[in-house]
């Protein structure tokens, strides 16, 4: 058996056929790691590769049965240096900034021009929807509701999103996934402006998508 086991390929990990299985060979990799030496481990792979386990980890962190166990897993690696800069609330975009030069990899939604919405537009800070803000959720999402309604009315929506950031719309779709999840009166708006922004492509782009959230939200009851 060798020292440290093998780690789970990046494909498998964005995409587990059987994630309880999955959720083993990450936890046997970061466990065989961590009792050689789980920096060098982790800076031996891409940082595409460090991204994807880092985001299956937290994923499984958010809840469920393994949710205890994932949240030792993430915290074994999240403060590592290897890992700085990494997003796991974000999906990897498959392309580089224009005009920079790629030598490490795509880069992360998070790095993409991770700006506030334009003064004056209506829309919820940043810090409110990471929920770093002392604001509440509900009346984070009743801000974000007129806005895209006033938008819709416009005929704009679409457009109105291709201004917006990669990393603000990606953090728009995961306080919707999280707010469709509650138990609130509001849940099935929460779904339903999921359901509207998800299939417009200006909103999709970037990389702000996370299919596997926003099918955990819709199906949620």
């Amino acid at each position: 058996m060798p020292l440290v086991a093998p780690v789970p390929a990046l494909d498998a990990l964005r995409q587990p056929k059987d994630r309880a299985e999955m959720f083993s060979q990450v936890r046997e990799w970061l466990r065989s790691a961590k009792r050689d030496d789980l920096a060098r481990a982790v800076r031996d792979l891409s940082r595409e590769h460090r991204h994807a386990i880092l985001r299956f980890c937290w994923q499984d962190a958010q809840g469920g049965v393994r949710a205890v166990r994932a949240k030792e897993l993430y915290a074994w690696i999240a403060d590592l240096p290897e890992c700085s800069g990494l997003d796991p609330e974000v999906d990897w975009v498959e392309e580089p900034l224009d005009g920079a030069v790629a030598d490490t990899g795509p880069v992360l939604a998070e790095d993409l021009d991770a700006v506030e919405p334009p003064p004056g537009s209506g829309l919820p800070a940043l810090a409110s929807l990471r929920g770093d803000a002392r604001v509440p959720a509900t009346e984070v999402f009743q801000c974000l509701r007129a806005w895209v309604r006033q938008q819709r009315a416009e005929g704009r929506l679409a457009e109105a999103g291709a201004e917006l950031s990669p990393a603000y719309r990606a953090r728009v779709f995961a306080f919707l996934c999280d707010f469709a999840k509650r138990k609130s009166i509001f849940r099935d708006q929460a779904r339903e402006m999921l359901l509207r922004l998800g299939e417009l492509g200006a909103w999709r782009s970037g990389g702000a998508f996370d299919q596997v959230a926003f099918d955990e939200a819709i199906a949620s009851s």
